[in-house]
């Protein structure tokens, strides 16, 4: 089944089910996930459309959060420079790569010009709320025009910053804008050295970091999500000191009074993220589940093991009914159509 009828029926049976039939019955039972289930009537416990601000939490909080606590549902974007290899998003990790040889992909890149933009009308079609693309993900590669790398696509090959075609896509359609960051970038030897316990290095890398994300929230207009990812390199943390995350969050904060931020920096965020696994934050705290639609975040073709219809279904029954949000991914081909 192509994804444009997945996510399609996906939605249109959750929304009947989940939303109409729960909300009116009151129905308390706790869902338990398994892959093979079905939603019934009756097994659905009501969802926390507000759930009850933490102690201290200002009412502005409230308001800023009020968008996403009724979303319920968005899509993920995972593509970019791998998608042209077709075996994932960690390709030029995992197979060791040589550095020149995975820039020089780049020069390849060029989708259909309507690419984007049919990803976020399939997003719009489906009922999501909003959509998080990769910025910028964990081999450095950007999909936007920065001054601070020429490691992007506004430089290499078809001149295309897909940032802004991406964020012009979602308002077109009325959908809230998301933006993933990955705070690590195997193409920044930075990276590795503050890894290996370089504070200079370290300095160097918050001030690239902080850079980059002062350049996407000033020169794309209103951005609602900031989402984190990748402060990590072969198996060492890099903490939110290493990497500056106060400071860089207080900008952010300042740019964008509005914006909300995943916990990925390592210093809390807005709301917490958990990964393939429906896992509830505590009462009080905003929480979103991202998942994929098949195994592989990144375009991979062989990946074929994509979720059942009903696999989906309760995905998202189980998180909207727990207060959360399900984000789902799709990896387009390079070229960009969906598998």
């Amino acid at each position: 089944m192509a994804t444009g009828q997945r996510i399609g029926r996906l939605f249109l049976t959750s929304l009947i089910r989940c939303f109409l039939e729960n909300r009116s019955s009151g129905t308390s039972a706790q869902i338990r996930f398994q892959r093979s289930a079905r939603v019934s009537r009756g097994r659905v416990r009501r969802s926390l459309d507000e759930p009850q601000a933490e102690k201290g939490e200002c009412r502005m909080d409230n308001d800023r959060m009020a968008w996403f606590r009724e979303a319920k549902f968005g899509m993920f974007i995972h593509w970019g420079l791998y998608s042209l290899l077709k075996r994932g998003e960690w390709v030029m990790h995992s197979e060791a790569l040589p550095a020149e040889k995975y820039r020089a992909l780049a020069e390849e890149m060029d989708p259909g010009r309507d690419a984007v933009r049919q990803w976020i009308r399939l997003a719009a079609r489906a009922g999501m709320k909003y959509v998080v693309l990769t910025a910028k993900h964990h081999d450095g590669f950007c999909l936007f025009n920065t001054q601070l790398t020429d490691f992007n696509s506004a430089a290499r090959g078809a001149g295309r910053d897909y940032v802004r075609e991406f964020v012009e896509a979602c308002r077109g359609e009325g959908l809230r804008v998301g933006l993933y960051y990955s705070l690590g970038d195997w193409s920044l030897p930075a990276y590795q050295a503050a890894a290996a316990g370089d504070s200079a290095q370290a300095s160097a890398l918050a001030l690239f970091i902080r850079g980059q994300i002062r350049e996407l929230l000033t020169n794309y207009g209103r951005i609602d999500i900031l989402w984190y990812d990748g402060a990590w390199y072969d198996g060492k943390y890099l903490t939110p000191e290493i990497l500056g995350m106060a400071e860089t969050n207080a900008m952010v904060r300042e740019l964008q009074p509005d914006i909300i931020i995943n916990d990925r920096s390592g210093l809390g965020g807005d709301f917490s993220t958990c990964e393939n696994e429906c896992r509830p934050a505590p009462m009080g705290r905003d929480w979103e589940m991202c998942t994929c639609i098949n195994d592989i975040w990144g375009y991979c073709e062989h990946d074929y093991n994509y979720k059942t219809f009903n696999q989906l279904v309760f995905l998202l029954v189980n998180c909207a009914t727990q207060g959360g949000n399900l984000l789902l991914n799709i990896s387009p081909r390079s070229y960009g159509s969906a598998p």
